[in-house]
């Protein structure tokens, strides 16, 4: 589920960004993937959860449940930036260098916490944890920045106004993706303490 959350994440800021459609088609296909793969873990894990366990196995199943509503999440976010590009499309505006430049940059930054916080999951290799706590730091930062950037350009007439509004949404689904990627290693951090 959480490689095919991160393509979906990949295809979405890849079709914002070069303004296309070519995966915005496939969206509610793969949304319903998603979750489809949702339901069949969480019905999985409700068995696991009914058989005897100790209770740092119920804590690792609980654990599972949280990572897949993370998941889910990443995944809705990803479905939203994915709208996003399909209406970018349509407008007559091209974002600015300056703004594409932000986005690539973002988008590196939350593709890798997200694939941090899946390594982690598969592996509980505890020195995971502190290069996602501070990639999610960075994208907080980064978060703010281009805000306060594009503010800028706006008034200096750099960037479209038509395109403001989605690209700042874009934006905040990246950074809130962030926080997802960061509450699944939490939940290992706790495991791999206790």
């Amino acid at each position: 589920m959480g490689q095919y959350i991160l393509q979906s994440l990949r295809y979405a800021t890849q079709d914002l960004i070069q303004q296309k459609t070519e995966y915005t088609v496939e969206n509610p296909k793969r949304k319903e993937n998603a979750a489809k793969y949702y339901q069949l873990i969480t019905q999985f894990l409700v068995k696991l959860g009914n058989l005897s366990v100790s209770e740092h196995q119920k804590m690792v199943v609980s654990d599972l449940f949280s990572a897949a509503i993370d998941l889910e999440s990443i995944g809705d976010h990803a479905n939203d930036i994915s709208d996003i590009a399909g209406e970018a499309a349509e407008v007559a505006a091209n974002f600015s260098e300056m703004a594409i430049d932000d986005l690539n940059l973002m988008v590196e930054k939350v593709v890798e916490i997200v694939e941090q916080a899946l390594r982690l999951r598969e592996t509980n290799t505890y020195s995971y944890i502190a290069k996602i706590e501070d990639l999610e730091e960075e994208i907080d930062e980064l978060e703010e920045k281009i805000r306060t950037e594009h503010t800028e350009r706006l008034i200096s007439g750099a960037c479209d106004i038509r395109l403001s509004i989605l690209f700042l949404d874009t934006v905040s689904h990246l950074e809130r993706i962030s926080d997802h990627a960061l509450k699944m290693a939490y939940c290992v951090k706790e495991e791999i303490l206790s």
